[in-house]
């Protein structure tokens, strides 16, 4: 008897369940807007042709089936009715990548993707350009059956193909769905016919969104969204020294519970171990050749100095921490020092994230906080002593206890390991403190 593993469906978080929805009731309200916009002459409006594509899709004995498909159909005109519409510009890819000019296709790909809709659905919406283009190139009486306004806009899309473009487009396994989506987006434009309403699509664009959602891709790695409150702790300049002595003093308990029963792996180091570049690296899963974060200051080539950085300017591409809270992930990071929070803020939306070293200064605006040290109970320390590490981390249990955050980022400060040695009083007392609060 053959037996197939069925993998278990993932569990979502209710915070995801909840953003997902309010982004289609988003998406929806802009599709809404288009009910009596012009579709570019044409005897439809945007709505009745986008709904008609739709219709269309569902009716197709081959891809009448395929959600994603006729969800693609439905939105493939996007990149004409989102806000950003209205000022197109260069795209990037969350890798940093640049991925061209601004088109309605590209805009509504690079929107759907940035949304967490599958690759699927963002290539589909892509490609109705494209495919126009390879009909054209491959069917003698497409053209001719192009409506005049269609006919006009193919030269500004590029126009036809030529014959290397069409072997390339004839690799591509999703080229029959795009070809279908194209012609579809041809055939939905009669006026007076009477089609489902947009409120037929809604479940299904809810449930496709939140199932592409549950996992994304980020330099080249897959990752899984966290399916209950998650939290990391990176302790600068944690030699390793620190640890052993507080073990085989006895005075770790939780570490040791860590040790025991937890996994190890050791980084290799290809910059030095700074706080900057080490912290980018875990949020982006890449090194600094990547991320381009290579140390706590950078040299300025107009100047000729070193600066400080104290912001994003300089990361390339996105974060874990950016696309978990796309798609709808509770996003907490708290730093002991202020100059790494503006880097761990980078993308984030309706996030916490504020310093230590400036807990009293929070707003809502800007950290998505206020009056952290009424609300902790106690005023923040020094910036100068290992109780600013302390304080990160009583941020963090407060976060969870009150259920604020289903991904805590928390990065305390090397101050005690600068001042004491592994085995001192107070570096065993400091890290006692540590193990009492990850209990």
């Amino acid at each position: 008897m053959n037996i197939k593993h069925v993998d278990p469906a993932p569990t979502i978080l209710d915070s995801v369940e909840s953003h997902t929805r309010d982004t289609i009731n988003t998406l929806f309200c802009f599709l809404i807007a288009q009910g009596q916009t012009d579709y570019l002459g044409e005897a439809v409006t945007q709505l009745e042709h986008s709904l008609q594509c739709a219709h269309l899709a569902r009716q197709d004995p081959k891809y009448g089936h395929d959600d994603e498909v006729v969800l693609a159909a439905l939105l493939h005109d996007v990149g004409r009715f989102i806000p950003a519409a209205e000022k197109m510009h260069k795209m990037y890819s969350a890798d940093g990548e640049y991925i061209g000019p601004a088109s309605h296709e590209i805009l509504g790909e690079h929107y759907l993707r940035g949304l967490g809709f599958s690759e699927k659905v963002a290539e589909l919406v892509g490609a109705h350009v494209m495919a126009k283009r390879y009909l054209t190139a491959t069917d003698k009486g497409y053209y001719d059956g192009l409506s005049e306004t269609s006919k006009k806009t193919l030269t500004f899309q590029g126009g036809v193909f030529n014959q290397e473009q069409v072997e390339q487009a004839q690799k591509d396994p999703l080229l029959g769905a795009k070809l279908a989506v194209r012609r579809w987006d041809d055939l939905a434009k009669v006026a007076n016919i009477a089609v489902p309403p947009l409120s037929d699509y809604k479940e299904t664009a809810y449930q496709c969104l939140l199932e592409s959602r549950t996992k994304f891709r980020l330099h080249s790695k897959e990752y899984k969204l966290p399916e209950q409150p998650t939290v990391v702790i990176c302790v600068d300049g944690f030699d390793p020294e620190y640890l052993d002595s507080g073990l085989q003093a006895g005075i770790l308990p939780t570490f040791k519970k860590l040790v025991d029963n937890g996994f190890h792996k050791t980084a290799k180091s290809c910059m030095p171990s700074f706080t900057n570049p080490n912290n980018v690296s875990i949020i982006t899963g890449v090194p600094p050749l990547v991320h381009g974060i290579a140390g706590n200051f950078f040299l300025d080539r107009e100047t000729g100095k070193e600066k400080m950085i104290t912001d994003d300017s300089l990361l390339r591409g996105s974060t874990l921490l950016e696309q978990m809270s796309i798609r709808g992930v509770r996003i907490a990071a708290v730093t002991a020092k202020d100059k790494l929070r503006k880097i761990l803020a980078h993308g984030l939306k309706d996030a916490i994230c504020f310093s230590a070293e400036r807990a009293a200064d929070c707003t809502l605006d800007e950290n998505g906080i206020e009056n952290v040290e009424d609300w902790i109970g106690r005023s923040a320390p020094s910036q100068y002593s290992g109780d600013l590490s302390l304080f990160v981390l009583d941020a963090g249990i407060k976060l969870l206890e009150e259920h604020r955050s289903d991904f805590l980022y928390l990065t305390l400060s090397d101050y005690v390991q600068h001042k004491h040695a592994p085995g001192s009083k107070e570096a065993d007392e400091f890290m006692k403190q540590l193990d009492t609060r990850l209990k």
